[in-house]
């Protein structure tokens, strides 16, 4: 077969040509796609359609045999404005992602992509209407009616504001992609910046999408500018009776192990204002990340309610309601109930009571309810009591290496904390409640009285809380023998009678 021949021939060459240069440019499309990370789409798939038949037109020049068709001419305006989409391609991934983001490290807003891409096509329209057609594009744009102008001057007149508005606040960068505003009375997060709006977030996963020029009018209020962190305010109001330090003591105890309150800076308590019916106590907190704020305020809110129950502070009812109640002194608490009394007897470290002893002690006990995910002790905390755990669990957890492990589990008529309770030591563990729980605390004070009146009381407690310790380390005293066991068992109960006595002063 004679090719050049065959080649000589113009359509043949076309037929020839235009397959070859198609499938060359989508080769190169792909490999740039793949291995360089170019988006291309359907407007590639249309420009190399366009590129393929106009550059043999123009090298066969066949369009000029035939003028009134404009083949060429109208073909290359195409390909010229296809190109231009496929050189935004290019400088998306090579200016944009790779020097800007990759390289120096700046992310480049999206809207200012768009708006580089909208200058580039208008450009590029322009000039084909000025070079391939010859058209006056000045008369074009400003037209010779002056209702046109005014019709377009008033349509471009927010397209414009929110430009600019969006360009100002670029430069001036008063909030970023993640941060949490103040929006139309509401909070919500920026999930987007582009070239005319900015699109938000709110707590309950609804989107705005709030105009820039909007935005700029306003006052922004940003809780992440400086520092993620963000202080937020509640309001509780307490009983004119009860002294404000006890209040605020509370108050700031609840709040400080609430689930989503950063430790520093710590929660704080003020009095802000005398009320009506109550005294109007402030608490103030600091979160990193407002969406967890509904969740993070139902805590604390929960955590004051149980505090204060438990401290005997009211939370006042309003002045305009009758509430008819039978009064008792500040700080009473409900008595147990027989479930609790049969859990006293039920312990092994109280087996040594009398039901007269027994009956006394539980009298003067406190019935306290905890909540949820409340510390009922900290480790390391001073102690002079033990709780029973009337209903509800609990998990015991220890700070091991900086990590937080649980180490044991609690249910109804289990206690716990008994080893300050006879010696005042501190805190050995961290007891959290893993559900809601009716705890029954015995103090010091309510055992003391029961200690001076039986003096062998001292020495049998002290045995009892021996003997249960060395429960704990059963596996190590059986390999060393029963003669070992006894010993060590008899020289731990004389180190605890020597604290129980000491601590009691007996």
């Amino acid at each position: 077969m004679n090719f050049s021949a065959l080649l000589s021939d113009p359509l043949t060459a076309l037929a020839v040509s235009v397959p070859a240069l198609y499938f060359l440019l989508i080769v190169s499309g792909k490999i740039l796609k793949r291995r360089a990370g170019v988006a291309l789409g359907g407007m590639y798939q249309l420009f190399a359609i366009a590129f393929g038949f106009w550059l043999p037109l123009y090298i066969l020049d066949l369009d000029a045999k035939r003028p009134p068709f404009h083949l060429l001419r109208d073909l290359g305006a195409v390909t010229f404005l296809l190109g231009v989409f496929f050189a935004l391609a290019l400088v998306r991934r090579y200016l944009w992602e790779s020097y800007f983001a990759n390289k120096r490290g700046i992310v480049i807003p999206k809207f200012l992509h768009q708006l580089v891409a909208i200058l580039a096509i208008l450009i590029a329209l322009f000039c084909t209407l000025m070079v391939a057609y010859e058209m006056k594009v000045g008369p074009l744009l400003i037209g010779s009616s002056g209702v046109l102008t005014l019709v377009i001057g008033f349509a471009m007149q927010d397209i414009l504001g929110n430009i600019i508005a969006g360009i100002a606040m670029q430069v001036n960068k008063p909030y970023r992609q993640g941060d949490w505003l103040r929006v139309e009375d509401q909070y919500a997060e920026v999930m987007e910046i582009n070239w005319r709006s900015t699109r938000f977030r709110n707590n309950d996963g609804i989107y705005l999408d709030i105009p820039n020029s909007t935005i700029s009018k306003n006052t922004i209020i940003n809780l992440n500018y400086g520092t993620r962190s963000f202080a937020i305010r509640l309001c509780v109001g307490i009983d004119y009776k009860v002294p404000p330090n006890i209040v605020k003591k509370a108050l700031v105890h609840a709040a400080s192990h609430a689930k989503g309150v950063l430790p520093n800076p710590p929660p704080k308590a003020a009095l802000l204002d005398f009320g009506e019916s109550s005294i109007r106590y402030e608490i103030k907190f600091w979160m990193d990340d407002h969406r967890y704020f509904n969740d993070t305020t139902d805590a604390i809110r929960t955590a004051v309610w149980y505090e204060l129950h438990r401290e005997g502070i009211n939370i006042p009812f309003p002045i305009r309601t009758i509430q008819l109640e039978r009064r008792r002194k500040s700080g009473d608490n409900a008595q147990p109930d027989d479930r609790a009394q049969s859990l006293i007897c039920g312990q092994s470290i109280f087996s040594c009571l009398d039901d007269t002893q027994s009956s006394a002690l539980l009298g003067k006990a406190r019935l306290m309810a905890f909540g949820r995910d409340e510390f009922i002790i900290e480790k390391g905390d001073a102690g002079n009591s033990m709780f029973i755990l009337v209903s509800g669990t609990a998990t015991a957890h220890l700070d091991e290496a900086g990590k937080d492990r649980p180490v044991a589990s609690f249910q109804a008529g289990d206690c716990f904390g008994e080893m300050s309770l006879l010696t005042g030591e501190p805190r050995a563990a961290t007891i959290i409640a893993t559900s809601d729980c009716d705890v029954l605390e015995i103090s010091k004070q309510q055992l003391s009285a029961i200690l001076h009146e039986n003096s062998d009381l001292s020495l049998k407690l002290s045995n009892l809380l021996a003997e249960r310790r060395m429960q704990n380390e059963e596996t190590e005293l059986n390999a060393a023998g029963n003669s070992a066991r006894s010993a060590k068992q008899s020289a731990l109960a004389g180190s605890l009678l020597n604290k129980i006595t000491r601590f009691f002063e007996i």
